[in-house]
């Protein structure tokens, strides 16, 4: 089951949407897919419900039981490493591999080898 990541601004029409396929193609560029989706203001308290991360455009009065992330830094550019970073890592349990990821079985004695490898260098 995908991480369910919604998006929202004050309408759900232009900058939410922008942010949206900007962080559905980040996520995707690093292997991960979730489902993102742009909502409008009105309908965040029904849609965090559901969902498993929230990336705020506008600032809101409430609070919502989820990871909340700042959807600006995504329009700005300011910050966006470490937000995409936080959304990235959700609770594994959310994240499906991407379908199309090559590596489908990993040798445990080749992990390691690389491991030392990187502690190395």
């Amino acid at each position: 089951m995908a991480a369910r990541i919604i998006v929202a601004c004050g309408s759900g029409i232009a900058t939410s949407q922008m942010v949206a396929k900007k962080i559905d193609r980040l996520l995707r560029e690093k292997g991960v897919e979730a489902d993102v989706a742009a909502v409008a203001k009105e309908a965040l308290a029904e849609e965090a419900e559901g969902a498993d991360a929230y990336v705020a455009v506008v600032k809101t009065e409430e609070d919502y039981d989820v990871p909340t992330f700042n959807g600006v830094a995504f329009l700005t550019g300011i910050g966006e490493d470490e937000e995409l970073d936080g959304v990235s890592t959700l609770p594994m349990t959310l994240i499906e591999p991407n379908a199309d990821q090559p590596r489908r079985q990993f040798d445990p004695e080749l992990l390691r080898e690389l491991t030392e490898s990187i502690a190395m260098h």
